[in-house]
């Protein structure tokens, strides 16, 4: 196997790895067993094409594309088939057939060929409702390819229940500073862009633990654990000098963007609503202070 192709058989298994885990309440040490063996043994085999086919790193919505196009190959199937017959039957017509009988052929194939439509509407249809489900229960953001927001809601409802609560995370709301303006004066186009470059620079950012979210439209969440208020401070610090000196190109332009960030700590009695929104309060205080900065905000003892 070539460099490249190992490095992004191990990239898709580290993600994969993180989103199961990320989708179970618990996670025991024989599931983390048997995945490692079953990729050991799929790595004993030096063609990257069987790699690939033996599915380690399963895409559901690559096997509903694929029903899709197993339905609609089918459909065309048969309605060639009905086609043909259709044509056949027009040839064996001429000015002194009685055509009563053929009739009667052409309006069965034509009840065929409806119903066949129908189900393969049918079929369709129920893919796209899947495909809507899967999206709607993943873990991860289509455009930006980080951890969503159901993501986020599912870790912090965990985090939360739990009765004894380690108290050394921060919760960090980001927003791009003036975002309309990418999307008004260069296009959306330009606009997902950006997203997916902010993206990638808050992965950059990140250590062993942390996790970066994309929150919904221009927003992003980081969760710092194992971290205090000192700590936090340097990551902010991080996080933003990055982003300033760093620069977007597209379509021969430069582009300069900033972020503004509000941090919290988790407190024993949070909630994820109440965790968020003490991190809003402190985004909020960071654009309303001039934006391109962060802050931190602290309960009143």
């Amino acid at each position: 196997m070539k460099k490249h192709e190992i490095k992004s058989l191990v990239s898709q298994l580290f993600n994969d790895l993180n989103l199961q885990i990320d989708s179970e309440d618990y996670i025991s040490k024989e599931q983390i067993v048997n995945f490692f063996r079953d990729t050991a043994d799929i790595f004993s085999t030096n063609d990257f094409e069987t790699i690939i086919d033996k599915k380690l790193f399963k895409n559901i919505y690559k096997d509903i594309a694929k029903d899709s196009l197993d339905s609609y190959n089918k459909t065309n199937q048969y309605l060639d088939k009905l086609n043909k017959l259709q044509i056949k039957t027009l040839n064996q017509c001429n000015e002194s057939t009685d055509l009563y009988g053929h009739t009667e052929q052409f309006m069965s194939i034509q009840k065929n060929m409806a119903k066949e439509i129908q189900n393969a509407h049918d079929t369709i249809s129920n893919l796209t409702t899947q495909i809507r489900i899967l999206e709607r229960n993943s873990n991860i953001d289509s455009l930006t390819k980080i951890h969503n927001r159901g993501s986020l809601d599912s870790y912090l409802t965990r985090v939360c229940k739990k009765e004894t609560k380690s108290l050394d995370m921060y919760l960090l709301m980001i927003d791009i500073d003036h975002f309309k303006n990418f999307n008004d004066t260069y296009g959306h186009v330009v606009g997902d862009k950006v997203l997916i470059f902010i993206a990638n620079l808050l992965k950059k950012t990140l250590r062993d633990g942390d996790r970066a979210f994309r929150y919904g439209g221009e927003e992003f969440t980081i969760i710092l654990n194992r971290i205090n208020e000192d700590g936090c401070k340097v990551v902010l610090d991080r996080i933003l000098n990055l982003i300033r000196k760093s620069k977007l190109s597209y379509d021969k332009n430069s582009f300069g963007v900033t972020i503004s960030i509000g941090a919290t700590s988790i407190q024993k009695d949070d909630t994820p609503d109440i965790f968020i929104a003490r991190a809003d309060k402190a985004l909020y205080r960071a654009k309303n202070n001039g934006r391109n900065r962060a802050e931190i905000e602290r309960l009143e003892i």
